[in-house]
């Protein structure tokens, strides 16, 4: 079950509008591994009603939407990987 569903995004959250070509769920999805991440893991043993205080969750929440916002701003989950390919052809730059 997703941390966030696109009524928390758009209605509590006021996230930025989801482009009709961008998937929401997988967004969810990404952002909600990065946060795990961050969390040094926490959610792969827990769920967020493990979390002590109604703020911490809240405060979950809006890390995943955070992501799910920086994603749509770099154009979705799709471009950020085509830029990672892209970069990863270049290996030194020089100003010579």
């Amino acid at each position: 079950m997703p941390i966030v569903d696109q009524d928390f995004y758009a209605y509590t959250y006021f996230g930025e509008q989801v482009p009709v070509n961008i998937n929401f769920e997988r967004l969810e999805m990404r952002a909600e591994e990065m946060v795990n991440q961050y969390a040094n893991y926490y959610f792969d043993s827990h769920n967020l009603d493990d979390l002590p205080l109604d703020a911490d969750r809240i405060n979950v929440k809006k890390a995943v939407c955070a992501q799910i916002e920086w994603f749509i701003d770099s154009g979705g989950v799709e471009e950020l990987a085509n830029a990672k390919q892209s970069a990863k052809g270049i290996s030194h730059v020089n100003d010579r």
